[in-house]
């Protein structure tokens, strides 16, 4: 299948005794325009989902007719991409101030994108998912992510499109870390 937004270039050829002749005229029909557009030089172009039948005709030295002419179903599936912002984090147990002088962060907000057939689709709503919340857990509507205990786990967005269609982003990896605070200067 092609996924929409693709093109696809089709060179078709008159097959004839075991012999091919690509010296012939090839005119291109799409059954439906709403699902792919074909250019006279055979470049189809998918731009709505679902099924229809490309029919090539050949004009061939003169000859004409259904012997010369084939057809191919062609299929446009949805392309969807779902892009999370980050592609891993570091927190921490605590959010605390240690008196180290380093910042400790125990929640971060992710966000993603969603492309649907080629277009930025803002208002697309995505559900964020924690594969062990044992680790960290997520808001599944505004993915803020809370660290629980030291570890690594894997966080994902997740879009279902028209279609029941389920797309997830690839996975943000997420590093839950114990604080180290190094006193052995201050020890006498």
């Amino acid at each position: 299948p092609l996924n929409c937004g693709d093109t696809f270039l089709i060179v078709p050829y008159v097959s004839y005794n075991g012999i091919r002749y690509d010296a012939a005229t090839f005119d291109f029909v799409s059954e439906e325009e709403e699902i792919f557009t074909v250019a006279a030089d055979g470049t189809v172009a998918a731009v709505g989902v679902g099924e229809a039948r490309l029919t090539v005709s050949a004009s061939w030295r003169g000859l004409e007719g259904d012997f010369l002419t084939g057809s191919l179903l062609v299929k446009v599936i949805e392309n969807v991409i779902v892009e999370a912002d980050e592609s891993e984090l570091n927190l921490y147990t605590t959010d605390k101030n240690l008196g180290d002088g380093n910042t400790y962060t125990k929640t971060a907000t992710l966000t993603a994108s969603v492309t649907v057939n080629g277009t930025a689709d803002p208002d697309a709503a995505v559900v964020w998912k924690s594969e062990n919340t044992s680790v960290a857990t997520v808001d599944e509507s505004t993915g803020v992510v809370t660290a629980v205990a030291e570890g690594e786990t894997a966080v994902y967005a997740s879009y279902t499109s028209d279609s029941q269609k389920q797309y997830d982003s690839a996975p943000v990896v997420v590093f839950v870390r114990l604080p180290v605070v190094d006193k052995t200067s201050s020890v006498t």
